[in-house]
C-alpha cells in the first residue's frame, strides 16, 4: 500500500498528464488525486469514463488498414489533467476508494458505509458496495431497526446485493423495521415503498401495513411543508 502509493507520488511528479483528479465541491473544494491508468482500467472498468466533467481517457481508435493512428485534435490535446466533479461525497470517502483501487481492500464501518457507497455509486465501483454488503452481513450489524434507512441507502446509490438484504430482513420482520424509533419507513422514496408491499413474501398483517403506510404519507407532507418557499405577505 505505501509504495504504490509512494510510486503514485513520483509518477504523478514526473508527468501531470499521468493524473487524474477529483473535485468534491460539497467537500469545502477537496481535490483528490490519482494516477489515472490505474483509477480507469483497473477499478473502474471504464464507468469513469462517463462520469460528468470527466476528460476522456480512453485511446485513440486504430486507424483503418494498419496505418499508425491519427494525432488527436488540438482541442483534445490540450485538455490535460481530466478532472472528475463528485457530489455529495466526502474527501476521505473517494481517498479510501482510490486506495481500493491499488489494494483490493477497504475498511468499511458504521461511521462511514454511507459516504462509500456514495462515493461508490458515483466512481463506478462495485468493489466497494461488495465491502458495504459483506460488513452488513456480519452478525447483529443489519437490526431490523436500521433496515431502512440501510435499504434507502442502498436503492439511491444502486447496490444492489444490499439492497435485496435489507429486504429480506424487512420481510422477516416487519414490524420492527417499520419501528419510528429507528425512521422507519418514513425514509424510504415512494418506489421503494411500493416495492415492498408488492413482495409476496412480506409477513405483515393489513393493519400493520395500513398504520406504516399512514405514516409515510404524513412524513412526506411534513418534507414538502418544510421544503415549500414561505408565502408571500399579502
Amino acid at each position: 500500500m505505501a509504495k504504490a502509493r509512494k510510486e503514485e507520488l513520483d509518477l504523478l511528479a514526473a508527468e501531470a498528464s499521468q493524473q487524474i483528479v477529483f473535485k468534491l465541491p460539497d467537500a469545502e473544494n477537496a481535490t483528490v488525486h490519482a494516477l489515472r491508468a490505474i483509477i480507469a482500467a483497473r477499478a473502474f472498468k471504464g464507468k469513469l469514463l462517463g462520469c460528468r466533467g470527466a476528460s476522456s481517457l480512453a485511446s485513440p481508435p486504430p486507424a483503418e488498414d494498419g496505418a499508425a493512428p491519427a494525432d488527436p485534435p488540438p482541442a483534445e490535446a490540450d485538455k490535460g489533467t481530466p478532472e472528475v466533479e463528485l457530489r455529495e461525497v466526502t474527501e476521505a470517502a473517494v481517498q479510501q476508494a482510490v486506495d481500493w483501487a491499488y489494494t483490493g481492500r477497504v475498511s468499511v464501518s458504521d461511521g462511514n458505509w454511507k459516504d462509500l457507497l456514495a462515493a461508490s455509486s458515483q466512481m463506478g465501483v462495485e468493489g466497494i458496495a461488495e465491502a458495504v454488503d459483506r460488513h452488513f452481513a456480519e452478525p447483529g450489524a443489519l437490526t431490523p431497526g436500521r433496515a431502512a434507512e440501510v435499504l434507502a441507502a442502498a436503492h439511491r446509490h444502486s447496490a444492489a446485493a444490499l439492497k435485496a438484504r435489507c429486504l429480506a430482513v424487512v420481510d422477516a420482520d416487519w414490524a420492527g423495521a417499520a419501528c419510528p424509533e429507528g425512521g422507519g419507513f418514513a425514509q424510504l422514496p415512494k418506489d421503494v415503498l411500493q416495492e415492498i408491499l408488492a413482495r409476496d413474501t412480506l409477513r405483515a398483517g393489513e393493519l400493520a401495513v395500513f398504520h406504516a403506510v399512514v405514516a409515510w404519507g404524513k412524513a412526506q407532507l411534513a418534507r414538502e411543508r418544510a421544503a415549500a418557499p414561505p408565502a408571500e405577505a399579502a
